[in-house]
């Protein structure tokens, strides 16, 4: 909670639509709406209330079963998150790619962090204790890829699996009745992070080789979840947060990640090499820019003066030493509705096109001279310094050529 600015909040119930009037859904300045409380009914009022009130704005929204999910499609919600299949399918693309779920997972990161060891989920027996929404989601993907699993549920009369094995988890008796001792998988997803670490630790006594999914509900025990090491954590609140994220500022990154989900491992690997020879291993800051004059104010002109004068090698110059590079990558090229990804760097750029890169932030920074100041995109693709002033083109005559031009605007 150490904003950095003053956040305007509403102590209320976002479920009353004269609230959410109060808190600006239907105000013209209103751009979005996210509903991401722990309660599907609430989301859905919340969408709803967007719907009337406010048909044009955008719309995400956090479900957490297949019923409310579909009332979500049904007024209209195109952005749905569901924390629990999504990890799942995650889990899923782990055993069939590793290198597809780590280029995706190191794409989507906590800022600050770094490049993952890659992690391949066995394909032998699993045991799954939990038997609540995340663990009818991961059984139901794991079954469909012929895994075997067993679960271990305190009550078999409510979970509705009659193949369960009855128990907490926490008991070394009924993980080794559910056949822990064999397993090569645990998923551990109940809704109480110190029995997940239990049931995980108790396990793990039992049989040490065990590939541990843990379920971490509350960021409060971050700690505690590390100390632990489990080969992989699913935290609902983040895996949100990083969707809702994605959709907002780079809603190409969420086109780059469907295409990385069709791809082999092979190409994933030679994308991560690619990508960390540019940036290294920390968590790649996403961005998109659309050439408009909007965002790019420098470039427009020459297209449009002589097309095809710009290239995307322009935009990986550094606009201090034109020979260096921009610590930076173009992931994605969209023009007319069509994507090219990897887009090579000696393709030509055209009014309208949509660019995803990853990056560091000062790449980005630097970037955006390159966008926005007609002298720095002169620098940059001819070496070549063009004051911009009367009195800086005087001066200009006798600079050594090669250098980056000291202002962007000139005088």
């Amino acid at each position: 909670m150490d904003f950095r600015r003053d956040v305007p909040a509403l102590a209320a119930d976002a479920r009353s639509p004269s609230v959410l009037q109060q808190a600006g859904i239907d105000h013209p300045q209103c751009r979005g709406v996210i509903a991401v409380t722990n309660d599907d009914q609430a989301n859905l009022a919340v969408a709803m209330t967007a719907h009337l009130l406010n048909p044009q704005v955008q719309v995400l929204a956090r479900t957490a079963t297949v019923r409310a999910t579909e009332n979500l499609v049904s007024i209209g919600t195109e952005q749905i998150v569901n924390p629990f299949e999504k990890f799942a399918d995650y889990l899923v693309l782990a055993m069939r790619e590793p290198g597809c779920y780590r280029l995706i997972d190191w794409l989507i990161g906590v800022p600050g962090a770094r490049l993952r060891a890659e992690r391949t989920p066995p394909r032998g027996d699993w045991v799954i204790c939990g038997y609540g929404r995340f663990g009818r989601a991961i059984e139901s993907r794991l079954r469909q890829e012929k895994v075997s699993v067993r679960v271990v549920e305190p009550r078999t009369d409510e979970s509705g699996n009659r193949n369960a094995t009855v128990g907490a988890g926490t008991e070394r008796q009924v993980l080794e009745s559910a056949g822990i001792h064999l397993a090569e998988g645990l998923v551990v997803g109940t809704d109480d992070d110190i029995a997940n670490l239990a049931i995980a630790v108790t396990a793990r006594e039992v049989n040490p080789d065990l590939f541990v999914v843990i379920r971490q509900n509350s960021a409060a025990n971050q700690v505690l979840f590390e100390a632990f090491e489990a080969d992989l954590v699913m935290q609902p609140s983040e895996i949100v947060a990083r969707a809702c994220l994605a959709q907002l500022i780079t809603p190409l990154l969420m086109r780059f990640l469907q295409h990385v989900k069709r791809q082999r491992d092979h190409w994933a690997d030679n994308v991560i090499l690619r990508l960390r020879d540019r940036i290294g291993e920390a968590t790649p800051l996403t961005w998109d820019v659309r050439v408009d004059t909007a965002e790019a104010e420098a470039i427009v002109p020459c297209l449009r003066s002589q097309p095809a004068s710009v290239r995307l090698a322009d935009l990986l110059r550094d606009p201090r030493q034109r020979r260096a590079s921009l610590h930076c990558e173009a992931l994605l090229l969209l023009r007319a509705g069509r994507e090219t990804v990897l887009p090579a760097h000696e393709t030509t750029l055209a009014e309208g096109d949509q660019l995803l890169f990853a990056g560091t932030a000062g790449a980005r920074r630097l970037q955006r001279l390159i966008l926005q100041d007609a002298n720095v995109l002169s620098y940059v693709q001819t070496g070549r310094n063009v004051p911009g002033g009367w009195i800086w083109r005087q001066f200009g005559r006798s600079r050594p050529p090669g250098r980056a031009p000291a202002s962007g605007r000139g005088a």
